[in-house]
């Protein structure tokens, strides 16, 4: 289920109101389970720039690895990072009575994922290129990664209307999602 092009502008324009903190970003999505579905197209608008991003930052040991065993790997893990974090929040979200804002959720966090990784990207390249001092480097990463946290909290409080601290673990679950399919995937380089 592809999205026609403006399903996908209207999502991209309200992944956007959401970073400004504009609850009215959420009208924007196709908040439907079409919608849902037709969500995860944004992991399409997203490969290129993982596909950069990868190639900016080899893994350790990837040099002794068939480019066909990479590719397949790379693939692997970069379905299972869009698949992860929705599967585990479907029996949290059952257990904090959050079902009814589950695929509204979702929806939005597909979406947001352009924005952030299009945050990465200049920093990254800075980083690859050596245009930046390390120190410099390291605080926009910092500042990235500060950024792209607040902006899960934003996301989590607006599409699922939870409480502070609601929204604070499962920002944290999310994250910590990420570092384990990461360190999983590490540790198949290793």
């Amino acid at each position: 289920m592809i999205p026609d092009r403006a399903e996908i502008i209207r999502s991209l324009t309200g992944a956007i109101r959401l970073a400004r903190l504009d609850a009215g970003g959420m009208a924007l999505f196709n908040v439907t389970l079409a919608g849902f579905w037709r969500s995860f197209f944004a992991a399409v608008l997203v490969a290129p720039v993982y596909l950069v991003l990868i190639a900016l930052n080899p893994s350790p040991g990837d040099q002794a690895i068939a480019f066909e065993i990479k590719a397949v790997r790379e693939v692997v893990f970069y379905a299972a990072g869009w698949a992860i974090f929705p599967v585990i929040m479907i029996p949290i979200a059952r257990f904090l009575d959050l079902g009814p804002r589950y695929v509204g959720y979702i929806i939005a966090y597909n979406w947001a994922q352009v924005p952030m990784i299009l945050l990465w990207l200049p920093i990254e390249v800075a980083g690859a290129i050596g245009v930046l001092p390390e120190a410099l480097l390291s605080i926009l990463s910092l500042a990235a990664t500060l950024a792209i946290v607040g902006y899960l909290y934003v996301i989590t409080r607006i599409a699922l209307g939870t409480p502070m601290m609601t929204a604070i673990a499962i920002v944290v679950i999310e994250f910590l999602s990420g570092v384990v399919l990461f360190g999983l995937k590490q540790a198949l380089i290793a």
